[in-house]
């Protein structure tokens, strides 16, 4: 017998479940942005971004431009941003947060929304360690150009969404902000406000080299020129680096290499002089795309010194960033550490994360690793001491293990303290390969392990994973209830009405639980859309960590199913279910209404839950908690 309930929820405002802002990404030094082909899943919607904006300008020419975007929030502050591939894994797939090899840390998309607001929607970095953090999505149902064409300027929807990206939400009393919530026209950079946001949650201006060789005079030697290369950071546009070197008896010829691709957004000019400061050679890089620049010198004279120049190509945003640089002579070799199997299968055999693994930000430290469960009865442990916080307070563990290959491992995460006591934790995220917990109150100095094991009610118990600990000042991840009901043996089914006003990336949390009876029971959620399509199911265990599912969802009505049943067959017991969930990301408006008097865009952006919407409940199929369909 199908029911339909009225869940009571609380309407702020402006939005029921905003996003979370303010946090800095765990290693901002070495951001990566990928561009995603065309084709790739952007939730049920095929990514265009090619397509689209090919149409108006080449492929070289707007992605400088939104690198440009990305670029003019970086070199305000210590952050790098690298162009990497993207292999077409959908948005959102189960991977690393941050460094995850398939795709960049922020990655650019374009889809049809069916919302009239939003030239473009974009998430932070976020705790849950959903690979949706530092995502953007542009609406293609607009149209985006660059040098005065297109219906709107592309670096200036560009440049709001990477503010979102680097952690802050929209402006809504400030329209010089490049964050202000509606787009009023092209933009040129960052208002002064925008940069002290950065600088208080990143630290800065950018901090410039230490070494002080702006010179000739003042050069530095590289004593060990022809094997590893060093790594500088050009902080202004002003900012040059001079380095010397001894060619050897035997030399006849160099060349200077430096590396800016894969490390960093900088356009490098590289000069090359002999020991009496007269150039030699000169290159420099052309774009942000192909940044790297080698410049060979094929008659050396022995036993001379040489001097080398790195510095910006361009007084533009792009005469700014990090670099790799390096001497190399026909007989250069560079040595490759071997690396090191851990056996890490108990507590007291536990793999210490130190300083190798660490990357700390603003806020705090974040410790990087990864392994491979091969049985299911397997578990890795790792054991991490608690540093002392940039920032005085309470500190919050958060620790994420995600799934990394083609087995689809169902991670489980149990933190120990230094006696092996299981301490108590918050799950904020268990779906799609990915599980997180968080446990507030964490203790400078304490030792703290962590267990990674297979979920056990997963068949998905074996494969390689990723894993981040990270210790932070940030307030715990909180979600908001949309309601909750009861599903009995007579009342196995219910239906509710979904209206989300604004598109963007939910999470949604379901937990189930069953009174003093006993059973194996379980709850499944599927939403509809207004064709009756299906747009993502999710399961809840009786008794077993919440389920959660990170959705990118249009603006419209949906229909959600909420049906239970036990694995076996027998009686239903009593089983109580609750669904919350949070906002992710935050869109840019085209319209110029008043933030401050009727929300960002026209009209509310919340997410509201009903009564279902009458003559199609009987249409959709009743899917049973414990098959698998297809998502």
């Amino acid at each position: 017998m199908a029911k339909s309930r009225r869940l009571c929820v609380e309407v702020l405002e402006d939005r029921l479940t905003p996003a979370t802002w303010g946090i800095a990404w765990p290693n901002p030094g070495h951001l990566t942005l990928s561009f995603v082909p065309d084709g790739t899943a952007v939730n049920s919607a095929p990514s265009t971004l090619f397509q689209s904006l090919n149409a108006n300008a080449p492929t070289a020419a707007w992605q400088a431009e939104i690198l440009r975007a990305f670029q003019t929030w970086a070199i305000n502050a210590n952050i790098n941003i690298a162009v990497v591939p993207d292999g077409g894994q959908p948005l959102g797939a189960s991977g690393a947060s941050q460094g995850d090899p398939r795709f960049g840390d922020i990655r650019i998309s374009m889809a049809a929304l069916n919302s009239t607001t939003d030239l473009a929607d974009a998430s932070g970095f976020d705790l849950s360690g959903s690979t949706w953090g530092g995502d953007v999505v542009f609406n293609s149902r607009y149209n985006f150009g660059i040098n005065g064409s297109g219906q709107y300027d592309l670096y200036t929807v560009a440049l709001h969404e990477a503010g979102h990206v680097f952690g802050f939400g929209d402006q809504t009393t400030d329209p010089q902000s490049a964050n202000y919530a509606i787009y009023t026209g092209p933009r040129t950079g960052l208002s002064s406000q925008d940069i002290a946001a950065l600088q208080s949650l990143y630290g800065g201006p950018r901090t410039p080299d230490t070494q002080n060789n702006t010179s000739l005079a003042t050069a530095l030697n590289l004593a060990n020129a022809g094997q590893a290369p060093i790594a500088a950071d050009t902080s202004s546009a002003a900012d040059a680096h001079m380095y010397s070197f001894a060619t050897p008896a035997a030399a006849t010829s160099f060349t200077v290499q430096v590396q800016a691709n894969g490390v960093s957004l900088l356009e490098p000019s590289v000069t090359v002089f002999d020991a009496a400061g007269h150039v030699v050679a000169s290159a420099a890089a052309g774009d942000p795309l192909n940044n790297n620049v080698t410049v060979p010198i094929g008659t050396a004279q022995a036993n001379a010194t040489y001097y080398v120049e790195v510095a910006g190509a361009v007084a533009s945003p792009f005469g700014v960033g990090g670099y790799q640089m390096s001497v190399q002579f026909p007989n250069s070799s560079t040595q490759a550490a071997a690396a090191v199997a851990a056996t890490n299968i108990s507590l007291a055999t536990a793999q210490p994360l130190g300083a190798m693994q660490m990357s700390a930000n603003s806020q705090g430290f974040s410790y990087t690793s990864g392994g491979t469960l091969s049985t299911a009865a397997g578990a890795n442990y790792f054991q991490v001491t608690a540093p002392a916080l940039p920032v005085a307070g309470a500190e919050l563990l958060t620790v994420t293990a995600a799934s990394t290959d083609s087995n689809a491992l169902s991670p489980y995460l149990t933190i120990y303290d230094a006696n092996y006591n299981p301490l108590p934790t918050t799950v904020i995220n268990n779906g799609g390969g990915t599980f997180t917990v968080q446990l507030p109150g964490a203790t400078a100095g304490a030792v703290y392990y962590v267990g990674v094991s297979p979920l056990p009610t997963s068949t998905h118990n074996v494969g390689a994973y990723y894993l981040a600990v990270t210790f932070d000042s940030n307030a715990a991840t909180a979600f908001s209830s949309l309601g909750g009901d009861k599903l009995t043996q007579t009342s196995a089914v219910s239906y509710q009405s979904l209206a989300v006003a604004q598109s963007g990336v939910m999470q949604f949390s379901l937990a189930a639980s069953i009174g003093a009876a006993t059973g194996d029971a379980a709850v499944r959620m599927t939403i509809y859309d207004q064709n009756n399509n299906q747009v993502f199911t999710m399961v809840a265990f009786a008794g077993q960590p919440l389920s959660t599912i990170f959705v990118f969802l249009e603006a419209g009505t949906y229909t959600v199913c909420f049906n239970a049943a036990t694995r076996t067959g027998a009686t239903l017991p009593d089983l109580s279910w609750l669904l919350q969930m949070r906002r992710l990301s935050d869109p840019m408006d085209p319209v110029p209404i008043d933030p401050t008097t009727t929300g960002t865009g026209a009209g509310p952006t919340g997410v509201t839950i009903g009564t279902s919407p009458g003559g199609t409940t009987g249409t959709l199929p009743i899917i049973s908690p414990y098959s698998n369909p297809t998502t």
